[in-house]
């Protein structure tokens, strides 16, 4: 089933040291749980005035040094509206710090993964990282790994706390649902249950169509605000205007159904809860009084339910919203990569030559190559300028491409100091620099444009003002 396939790869992407946190969370929604229910437990007695219990008394008793300061003088009213406000108090501690510990762990999980796939892509040699356009990879860097760790792995850890915290407490209040199971009730659970389960899979389809119209909001973006000059020159940045504004409306309109979705079930629930009590008060043949005496720590116990159920419905529907997300970088989170971090001695460049380059690129509206280049032989020279010219498309980026081992021939070989080299190993080998048509590569100051380093040393500056001022 695909929701278990990917909640086993999202699992299997976490480290088995960060496996101690998922555990130490867990452990905490535990003791949380735990404080719930003793709170339950004596909300309850009180209630109910049975605040004679032995064990209090013998605890107490051991306590004497306490007795007058602390412990009220044996009012045991008094001392379970003490444990209460105690196990309140502590139960409300215990949720904030789990809050801070869980978001600070899920944080870290997705900060890793995000700097992983970025270098993953760096990693990439220039055609196959060209196969993708740039808006495709800053959507899966930012959108898809936060949606996959924050949407999908964090709802599932808080899942199985919520699961956890659920059965506690219907285990607790088991001693109070003494009422035989009827058709009625078989009937509204099972109506019930399908009625979630296409929930979830109305998710699933708003999250198809969210990561479609998402894909286009971030190429549309990226593809407008790369053409800002010839745009404002041909006054045409309406239409594209429009045409973002249309994928983003569509964007939100898939989320703002997933939110209906997400709520949808709380007003099932409370109706679920008010059928119940029903016919708990139709079997249980107690008058009105005796009834809600009997079942008022469940009246307590439906309020933390209800939002319990909830949760656990908002959690499911979201890891169904959020799983396409999945799909864009599970096979680039499951590759290898290498940033060679050591220091490269780059080797000077006396010739270069080209011997029967062949390049052609294949077109999507025609079956036939575009030849770019057919057995082209080159030859260049240290200390000499060349200039490469021809009409547009006619492959002088292509052919700069070649020579610096960003793109592989079809056929052909490229010589450097006459020795025979593989094209994308180049550029790790050689003291090569490409600068583009553009004044900056960066939006920053002129010593990182021109080291692409944001760290640098005297020595860089240096080099670059006997280089500004020669």
């Amino acid at each position: 089933m695909r929701i278990f396939n990917t909640i086993k790869f999202l699992f299997s992407q976490i480290a088995r040291k960060n496996w101690i946190s998922v555990i130490f969370n867990y452990f905490l929604v535990l003791f949380i749980t735990l404080s719930d229910v003793i709170f339950l437990g004596i909300f309850y007695l009180l209630l109910n005035k049975q605040v004679d219990s032995k064990f209090i008394n013998i605890f107490l008793d051991n306590l004497n040094f306490l007795n007058e300061k602390y412990l009220l003088n044996y009012d045991l009213t008094k001392v379970y509206i003490l444990f209460l406000v105690f196990f309140l108090i502590l139960k409300n501690i215990l949720f904030i710090f789990q809050n801070y510990f869980y978001s600070n762990f899920i944080h870290n999980i997705t900060l890793d993964k995000s700097s992983k796939l970025l270098s993953v892509y760096f990693s990439l040699d220039f055609e196959s990282f060209n196969k993708k356009e740039s808006s495709i990879y800053i959507k899966q860097i930012l959108r898809d790994v936060d949606a996959a760790f924050l949407g999908i792995f964090g709802l599932v850890i808080s899942f199985f706390g919520e699961i956890t915290y659920i059965i506690i407490l219907l285990f607790y209040l088991n001693h109070l649902l003494v009422f035989n199971i009827n058709v009625e009730v078989v009937i509204l659970c099972i109506i019930l249950l399908f009625f979630i389960i296409y929930l979830f899979k109305k998710s699933d389809n708003l999250g198809k169509l969210r990561s479609f119209n998402e894909i286009k909001v971030f190429k549309t973006l990226s593809d407008t605000l790369s053409i800002f000059r010839e745009l404002k020159l041909n006054n045409q940045s309406k239409q594209f205007i429009e045409r973002y504004k249309s994928f983003l409306n569509n964007y939100y309109k898939s989320k703002i159904y997933s939110g209906l979705i997400n709520i949808s079930p709380k007003f099932i629930l409370e109706f679920f809860a008010i059928v119940l009590f029903f016919l708990l008060y139709k079997e249980s043949k107690l008058d009105i009084n005796q009834f809600f005496l009997k079942f008022s720590v469940l009246a307590v116990a439906m309020l933390r339910l209800i939002p319990a159920f909830t949760r656990l419905s908002y959690y499911i529907s979201n890891i169904f919203y959020n799983i396409s997300s999945i799909d864009f970088i599970k096979d680039d989170l499951n590759r290898n990569f290498n940033l060679d971090k050591k220091k490269i001695e780059y080797k000077s460049i006396n010739n270069i030559r080209l011997k029967n380059v062949s390049l052609s690129y294949y077109s999507k509206n025609s079956s036939s190559p575009f030849v770019i280049l057919n057995n082209f032989n080159l030859s260049l020279k240290k200390n000499n300028i060349y200039g490469i010219y021809g009409l547009s498309g006619s492959g002088k980026t292509s052919l700069l491409n070649i020579l610096v081992g960003f793109i592989k021939p079809q056929k052909g070989r490229i010589y450097y100091n006459n020795q025979l080299q593989i094209p994308n190993k180049i550029s790790s080998k050689y003291n090569i620099s490409f600068l583009s048509q553009n004044p900056t590569i960066l939006d920053e100051n002129i010593i990182i444009n021109s080291t692409l380093r944001f760290s640098n040393t005297i020595e860089d500056i240096n080099k670059i003002k006997f280089y500004l001022y020669k």
